[in-house]
């Protein structure tokens, strides 16, 4: 599983949009308007992928499944604070094969607050990290790959 963590305009979403097509995966976005825009946006790079579906239409199996190799939640977050009005505050992740992470361009900072996310997720995994330790995790990761 890749996940991809950067600030705001940092890619995520451009990035998914090109996996998603070499992949044939539907991108599973919060709401309808996010699906739209998400298509908008890859129709507008001249990218063909499958029509977008909103979170609600991936839980009730709304789509149409022949062909299709995967599944790409856009703003997964967003998709699990929608089912509550309770703030989500750490999820964990469980290691069902390789994890990459990925981060802005080296030559952009961390984002402080998708760091603290990540620090909350490792803290919830039984690791204790400083948000300055975890950029630097990311950033071997990233050389790594």
């Amino acid at each position: 599983m890749d996940v991809i963590v950067t600030g705001r305009q940092g890619g995520k979403t451009t990035r998914l949009i090109r996996e998603a097509a070499e992949q044939f995966a539907y991108i599973v976005c919060p709401t309808c308007e996010e699906a739209h825009r998400v298509f908008r946006q890859a129709y507008d790079a001249g990218i063909r992928i499958p029509h977008p579906i909103t979170f609600d239409e991936f839980r009730a199996g709304h789509y149409y499944g022949k062909g299709i190799r995967a599944f790409m939640f856009d703003n997964l977050d967003m998709c699990v604070q929608s089912m509550t009005s309770v703030p989500v505050t750490a999820v964990t992740l469980t290691d069902s094969g390789p994890v990459t992470l990925s981060e802005p361009e080296p030559d952009s900072p961390p984002d402080d607050s998708e760091a603290r996310k990540w620090a909350g997720l490792t803290a919830m995994a039984g690791h204790n990290a400083s948000i300055s330790d975890l950029a630097g995790a990311i950033r071997e990761a990233r050389e790594r790959q």
